[in-house]
């Protein structure tokens, strides 16, 4: 069957966008009917950047290939490298079409039957010649080099590429077909083939019916004939939209042109709808059918079978999994850089303001971002903003949300309603901060996990109940989730910026708040250690902790004893040695070994980090820890999303 195309664009290794087929958040794929027009001219979607030609898709294969493909892509690496490298598709297939040869014998005796419903409801085929209707694409000719290069490159079906696939003329055999058709032939059956390959169905027809453009007609000819060593006859390949006034959404009305001279005795395909409108069948009516009647082939890759998946996350909640399997919890933390409601950026004349004062340091309101805030990234109007970063934010959360991720904690948020501009659907904003600032910490829980949740705000990270704190900081969001009886407390964080890796006790006034944030977040430390909780903490901690372990650094300034109450003039130096005393012994933690790779592509590298209590790593099954650590990850962010990374974690007891 033709490969069909969803509706959505995919970032190509993070430059090009085109639309994606089966990709999160597009419509249905595949189905009875091509959901795009056969014009080109006639396609509605937007198209940023198309392939023009399937010769310059390969060219650029080889430098693609070293990028990670976008996750709907991703969903058609194994289905593809089964059918080109598996022996078990070949036997498969080879199996298939033996026992279809077997058949053509007594399919000939019987003829009283017919494979096709549509004749069987019509009656009246008694006595006619036998034909067998075959369907092309993965049922006769293998087009998997075509797919192989676009889950290779990351790039997505498109109707351009795929005219140009089918004009290179390059399929080959499906394994079994050419013998099973020389059969049919030598036993005087008609060999039809029904394909969605089409016409150009704006093109119109000729005064005889005939279609006036159809390019992918010749080369699907010359293809067959070269596969199956004979030249097909013109009038036994009917292709869609080849014939004036022919409904071809599905494959019925070409069926019944067959039936009107011949009896349908074989139906050969790989996708329902090569047999019978899908809505149409019943297993207990039609079951009996198969292996004697109707022989289907294997295709993992593409199928009508998935129209019910509107989003690739679906298809992740329709899995049946084992009840009895290990517990999971699936956690994604991201800076989300200045994430702002484009709506109160509009009703507070934010881009105007701000071009007024020339996209400076100002700070127009309390819960606005600086003026210069966007600037890196060179954003100066609404439609930069929302053109650009919310559409770049929007398009990686879908391919996050298909990664079946329980729990998003977010930092650098404005307010729950600005979360909502880019929150895949099927997730509920779980809890906020609420101070009024640009810069707020959540919660977003996937709607339907077992995941049970609570959620609190911890105000003393703030510092705004401290004395001679003119400007607080940010606050801290507790969330403890419980998943099959196991239970984690996570505290999100985003700590003060400015003081990455010098020392704690310099004179930056960066550094002496962050100074004092050690001591609220040490005490909600120890409180879960007291309270008998394994905990994680979460965000971005805007201090490189790995090389504070690494450097063996002494906690304080004078080296005095973390564990005891700190004394002025004492200061904190490091941060992790100072929070990381041991006492009580519950609130021993550890960094998670972290896979930075995703840094390479320009996003921040050990400011976001997750830290563990080592009651948790217990907890936690062992196969699933790295030198007895819980392992995280760097994904990939798309250019203009944030400055930050996502950071992924996984928890298996």
């Amino acid at each position: 069957m033709v490969w069909r195309c969803a509706q959505l664009r995919i970032l190509i290794i993070g430059l090009i966008q085109v639309p994606a087929r089966g990709a999160v958040g597009g419509t249905a794929q595949f189905g009875g009917r091509n959901p795009l027009a056969a014009d080109p001219r006639e396609n509605q979607m937007t198209i940023h950047i198309c392939v023009a030609a399937f010769v310059a898709l390969s060219s650029i294969l080889p430098v693609a290939a070293q990028a990670e493909p976008p996750v709907p892509t991703r969903e058609q690496l194994n289905g593809v490298l089964w059918m080109q490298k598996a022996v078990e598709y070949r036997s498969n297939a080879i199996q298939t079409y033996r026992l279809a040869t077997a058949r053509l014998d007594e399919a000939t005796a019987q003829n009283t039957s017919t494979a096709s419903v549509e004749q069987d409801a019509l009656g009246g085929f008694q006595g006619k010649d036998p034909a067998v209707v075959l369907d092309v694409d993965e049922t006769t000719l293998d087009n998997m080099a075509y797919n192989a290069t676009l889950v290779a490159t990351g790039t997505s079906w498109h109707p351009t590429t795929w005219s140009d696939w089918v004009k290179a003329g390059q399929a080959g055999e499906v394994p079994g077909a050419k013998d099973f058709i020389l059969a049919a032939r030598g036993k005087g059956y008609r060999v039809v083939f029904i394909t969605d390959r089409n016409c150009i169905k704006s093109a119109g027809w000729d005064a005889q019916g005939r279609p006036i453009d159809c390019p992918q007609r010749k080369p699907t000819l010359e293809n067959l004939a070269r596969v199956l060593g004979y030249a097909v006859a013109d009038g036994d390949l009917l292709m869609q939209w080849d014939k004036a006034g022919r409904n071809d959404d599905d494959k019925r009305a070409r069926r019944a042109e067959i039936a009107a001279t011949h009896r349908i005795a074989m139906l050969v395909g790989d996708n329902l709808n090569d047999f019978i409108l899908g809505t149409e069948y019943k297993a207990a009516a039609h079951e009996d059918r198969w292996g004697k009647q109707w022989f289907m082939l294997a295709n993992p890759v593409y199928g009508s079978w998935d129209a019910a998946f509107k989003k690739t996350d679906q298809k992740y909640a329709a899995l049946k999994t084992w009840a009895g399997g290990p517990a999971t919890l699936n956690v994604v933390t991201w800076n989300m850089a200045w994430l702002s409601d484009p709506a109160i950026l509009d009703a507070k004349d934010y881009w105007n303001r701000c071009s007024a004062k020339g996209f400076d340091g100002t700070k127009l309101d309390v819960d606005l971002p600086y003026c210069n805030a966007y600037q890196k990234e060179k954003f100066k109007t609404a439609a930069d903003y929302r053109d650009k970063k919310l559409a770049a934010l929007r398009s990686r959360m879908l391919e996050l949300a298909a990664l079946k991720v329980d729990v998003f904690g977010f930092v650098e948020t404005q307010s729950a309603e600005a979360l909502k501009t880019v929150l895949p659907p099927g997730y509920s904003i779980k809890c906020f901060t609420t101070r009024p600032d640009p810069q707020n910490i959540g919660f977003a829980v996937r709607d339907g996990t077992d995941v049970a949740t609570s959620c609190q705000e911890i105000t003393s990270l703030s510092l705004e109940d401290t004395p001679n704190i003119s400007h607080p900081v940010r606050r801290g969001l507790e969330l403890t989730a419980t998943v099959s009886g196991h239970s984690v407390t996570m505290l999100n964080v985003h700590l003060k910026a400015s003081c990455p890796k010098v020392k704690m006790d310099s004179v930056s006034n960066d550094c002496k708040l962050l100074q004092l944030q050690a001591k609220p977040l040490e005490k909600w430390i120890e409180d879960q250690a007291n309270a008998g909780r394994d905990f994680m903490i979460i965000g971005d901690w805007n201090r490189d902790l790995e090389a504070e372990v690494a450097g063996n650094f002494p906690a304080r300034s004078d080296g005095s004893d973390a564990t005891k109450e700190i004394q002025s003039p004492t200061l904190v130096r490091n941060l992790w040695p100072e929070i990381n005393d041991k006492v009580p012994p519950a609130s021993e933690m550890a960094l998670a070994k972290m896979d930075r790779t995703a840094t390479s592509g320009g996003c921040f590298g050990p400011l976001d980090q997750v830290v563990t209590s080592t009651s948790l790593l217990r907890a936690l099954a062992a196969a699933s820890l790295v030198d007895g650590k819980q392992p995280a990850a760097l994904l990939a962010r798309p250019v203009g999303s944030s400055d930050h990374c996502p950071v992924q974690i996984k928890l298996t007891w």
